[in-house]
């Protein structure tokens, strides 16, 4: 009796194991257009990488183990309170504050932890700076959090080409105490300069200085990491709704910070690209006949998920990694509107290249624009789609 119970427990884990696979597969075959454009610099690289993360099948919402801190207390969101009185005089900048918890140790114990995002008219998001406010009253700024000094930031009226750029916002000495700085230090708040999601390198590519709150409203789960939480990435079908592109629809990989902010990464995409020259759109690609390419692309654009008709399309080369790189076949619709797209921009714009140095041919014939390799489609190292437009064309006039 006992052996076939425990017969039974193994096939109830095998059947387990198998379903968590299936969700993870059909996660990856999605197949919807996207538009937006991703960067591919690719920073030094890093040794040692130390997270592993496993895919996550739905939306982790709990806290992170990562948020606790022998330092702070933190809210489970940000409040967003009152300004503080930073500028001199009647005019300041657009700014918003919030208070995101409490220092529950130390010399500053009791003491408020607050957020300001200054010029929150930008598109990516304001600079912020980090202050605890004291029982007195008086705020102390946080220099472990910002790269910048705030105090030595000069505040210039930028935001309208008719200001005069030489007044500036007066910082407010009054309301910060006399030791203006605080040394606490929030462990909380560091995050590695590599991830390893599915056996793959991400690289931390946050700004520090211009940062805006996290925002959900864009973004899908795609993975899960057991110390840092659930990785979001863009969701195309939310994306596709907007007129204009903000950091959350770049197709990048974004962790949500202690903060309410958020932590960037980008796939390391030295598989698809050379070491030199040109950097992000220097493409390592070996062409079937053997030749290296040398032309120059444009920034890569998401394509899809997948892409699962491939009677449209042909290999013609592979990366340095050896994967497969493909074009649209000849008779492709889409390939002959790109070829009419490129041809009515030479006539009508401009027959000399300033920014890749190579004419802008108005005479070119359809059969020599399909030998210049003008759009190919590499997969990144997640299996999404990306389309590149080779320079020397003017395919969507830009």
């Amino acid at each position: 009796m006992n052996q076939s119970i425990s017969w039974g427990k193994i096939v109830v884990l095998v059947v387990a194991i198998v379903g968590v696979g299936t969700v993870a597969f059909l996660w990856g075959k999605q197949s919807n257009l996207v538009t937006s454009s991703v960067s591919m610099k690719t920073p030094p690289p890093v040794t040692k990488p130390i997270i592993k993360e496993q895919l996550a099948t739905i939306e982790d919402n709990s806290i992170p183990p990562s948020y606790t801190d022998p330092m702070v207390d933190w809210y489970s969101e940000p409040k967003k309170v009152e300004n503080f009185r930073f500028f001199s005089g009647d005019s300041a900048p657009e700014m918003v504050t919030y208070e995101l918890g409490v220092i529950k140790s130390g010399e500053e114990k009791g003491d408020l932890l607050y957020s300001v995002v200054i010029d929150t008219k930008t598109t990516f998001g304001g600079v912020i700076w980090y202050f605890l406010k004291q029982k007195e009253g008086t705020l102390l700024f946080v220099k472990h959090l910002c790269d910048h000094d705030f105090f030595e930031t000069q505040f210039n009226k930028y935001q309208y080409l008719d200001e005069d750029l030489s007044e500036k916002y007066k910082i407010n000495q009054k309301i910060f105490s006399k030791d203006r700085y605080s040394s606490i230090i929030l462990k909380s708040m560091e995050y590695p300069r590599e991830l390893i999601i599915d056996g793959k390198i991400l690289i931390n590519t946050t700004s520090v200085l211009y940062d805006h709150m996290f925002d959900i409203s864009y973004l899908k789960p795609f993975l899960h990491d057991s110390y840092y939480g659930t990785v979001y990435t863009t969701d195309e079908k939310k994306a596709s709704t907007i007129i204009y592109e903000n950091v959350f629809t770049q197709h990048r990989f974004y962790l949500r910070a202690p903060d309410g902010t958020y932590q960037q990464y980008d796939v390391n995409y030295s598989g698809i690209q050379n070491d030199y020259a040109f950097g992000i759109n220097d493409l390592s690609v070996t062409w079937n006949d053997g030749s290296k390419n040398t032309a120059v692309y444009g920034e890569g654009i998401w394509y899809a998920d997948s892409i699962e008709d491939k009677s449209g399309f042909r290999v013609t080369g592979k990366t340095k990694v050896g994967d497969a790189v493909y074009e649209y076949t000849e008779n492709n619709s889409e390939l002959r509107e790109a070829f009419d797209k490129s041809l009515k921009y030479a006539k009508e714009n401009m027959k000399e290249s300033v920014e890749y140095g190579s004419s802008y041919d108005a005479n070119v014939t359809f059969e020599d624009f399909v030998t210049k390799h003008p759009v190919v489609f590499l997969k990144d190292p997640f299996g999404r789609w990306m389309r590149f437009e080779n320079g020397h064309f003017r395919i969507n006039g830009i």
